[in-house]
């Protein structure tokens, strides 16, 4: 099976994965779902070992052993139970403009998390987004190596656009 990645430009990897780790703290953990441009990135600009990349395609647990975790989001729940309530910013991409695909990321997330989330979808899930997870859309607006058919938004449960705003600063 071919497996398709689409890429967030350097840009758009650099501000997501900068502004995490202000959202997180010196000592945060961050999780990325389905995110592996911002969790390279992180990698790039963070020493810490409590960053994960949690991932379908099992080419990057030979590139972050170790921090590398399989995540199929058929199966939501389907975690290290030490990963329940662990972090303090997860960053999530879902990989299916569906509404059963988002709901099964919310499971996750809320899973993960019941702090900071950051979640990059295409705008015809904003709905949903808000439904499930209590987030509403910035004004950064995440771009892709190649340009996507669909129109595509960042969402937060805090206020993200002023952290941006500060890191470019």
């Amino acid at each position: 099976m071919g497996l398709s990645q689409f890429w967030y430009d350097n840009e758009t990897s650099e501000i997501l994965a900068k502004s995490a780790l202000e959202c997180a703290g010196e000592k945060g953990r961050i999780a990325c779902v389905s995110s592996p441009s911002v969790y390279n990135q992180l990698q790039k600009i963070s020493d810490s070992k409590e960053n994960y990349l949690f991932e379908f395609d099992k080419r990057f647990q030979q590139k972050f052993p170790g921090q590398a975790i399989f995540y199929d989001y058929k199966s939501p729940l389907d975690l290290d139970p030490k990963f329940q309530m662990y972090f303090d910013v997860v960053v999530a991409d879902p990989p299916f403009l569906s509404q059963e695909c988002l709901e099964k990321f919310a499971q996750t997330i809320h899973f993960l998390t019941d702090k900071k989330i950051i979640l990059c979808t295409g705008a015809v899930m904003e709905e949903d987004a808000k439904i499930l997870m209590n987030v509403t859309p910035c004004n950064f607006t995440p771009q892709h190596e190649k340009k996507l058919g669909n129109e595509f938004k960042c969402y937060t449960n805090f206020y993200f656009d002023e952290i941006i705003y500060h890191n470019k600063s």
